[in-house]
């Protein structure tokens, strides 16, 4: 299974839908957001992509790790952007 088949089943089974709120996003839970993790940010000047990569893929771990726990019944959900070309769209 690719990963854009993994992402769609992962948002099917797992994701909240938003539209109650007027958006047409679907969010995830912390863990799951960690499994979904997508980033994009532009590269640094001279940056390899291995470094791109490893950079922003650690700077998404880290904010989605680190976002502050809530009060009572709320648990903080987060959603990813993706370009439409890139076929995984919810």
């Amino acid at each position: 299974m690719s990963a854009a088949e993994d992402y769609q089943r992962l948002l099917k089974t797992r994701g909240i839908h938003l539209h109650g709120f007027g958006l047409p996003n679907i969010a995830l839970e912390r863990e799951d957001a960690l499994v979904a993790l997508e980033w994009h940010s532009d590269a640094l000047p001279a940056e390899e992509r291995a470094q791109y990569l490893r950079r922003t893929w650690d700077t998404t771990e880290r904010y989605i790790r680190n976002f502050p726990p809530t009060s009572s019944d709320r648990v903080p959900i987060f959603t990813f952007v993706i370009p439409r070309s890139y076929g995984i769209a919810p």
